[in-house]
């Protein structure tokens, strides 16, 4: 029983320090925080009336990625570096 304990608190251990927050999650919170619909998002980035919705809602069910630009935009609403914005190893906790 002791060693179940013990591999337990190693698996928690372990799991804290791998946390991994995909592109996609981080996009999707970026958006909510702001209290933005996928409309208001796409308004806000800039993206053209052709399909702009859809767009902002494929980038966050993980369908494709937006381009360098719009993750410029992205991280200057969210007020945060950038690397920190694409580093799936790099856990947000925003607050706006």
């Amino acid at each position: 029983m002791h060693w179940l304990l013990l591999l337990y608190s190693l698996f928690a251990f372990a799991n804290m320090y791998c946390a991994v927050m995909k592109l996609k999650k981080k996009l999707k919170l970026i958006r909510s925080h702001l209290g933005f619909t996928q409309d208001q998002m796409a308004d806000a980035l800039g993206l053209t009336a052709e399909s702009r919705r859809a767009r902002v809602s494929e980038w966050e069910i993980g369908r494709g990625e937006p381009r360098r630009d719009i993750l410029i935009i992205y991280s200057e609403l969210a007020k945060m570096d950038i690397k920190k914005l694409i580093d799936d190893k790099e856990v947000i906790d925003i607050y706006l």
